[in-house]
């Protein structure tokens, strides 16, 4: 969002004499492409910039998706030989919790689509975090053996946590 067109949309509004329907400030930054009808206030469009839309978490979630698959092949063929029992046990933690996460972006994106919760794209960001945090950090805590990685882990699965728990609240609060 471009700061300088929120400003002019505020002063178009201050200095117009005519009131539309629509809340005054919400009128004038809609009608400059800032403000999208479905959001409640100026501060909704600030947080929007940084979430994900359903578009885009969808692909995530298959990219995600056949990364997984693409590092479980690799590990399963090439670094048996190479990684001790704990290290390969860690690799396919790592590797799980990718998998099970890009299907549930997969879903997340999927539900996205057919219904506009923002909750549900904030739980796709926030996991879209904890994925790469959680199994990003044991993935390289096994193939690298750097100790100080596994002290990273929790904080991506706190953020994972907090992804399910912005999806149940978005489906709670959801009327259909």
């Amino acid at each position: 969002m471009d700061l300088a067109a929120l400003q002019i949309a505020f002063e178009r509004y201050r200095s117009s004499t005519v009131r539309e329907p629509l809340s005054p400030p919400r009128f004038y930054l809609q009608k400059a492409g800032i403000l999208r009808t479905d959001c409640r206030s100026i501060v909704a469009v600030k947080r929007m910039k940084y979430m994900l839309t359903a578009r885009q978490i969808c692909i995530v979630g298959a990219a995600l998706g056949g990364l997984g698959v693409l590092l479980g092949a690799f590990g399963t063929h090439s670094l048996r030989d190479v990684l001790d029992e704990s290290a390969m046990s860690t690799y396919g933690t790592g590797i799980d919790y990718l998998q099970v996460h890009a299907i549930y972006l997969l879903i997340l994106g999927i539900s996205a689509l057919q219904m506009d919760i923002p909750r549900i794209r904030t739980a796709a960001t926030i996991g879209l975090a904890g994925i790469l945090v959680f199994s990003g950090s044991v993935i390289t805590l096994a193939l690298t053996g750097i100790s100080w990685l596994g002290a990273i882990a929790p904080v991506g699965g706190l953020l994972l946590i907090t992804s399910w728990g912005w999806t149940v609240l978005a489906f709670m609060r959801h009327r259909s």
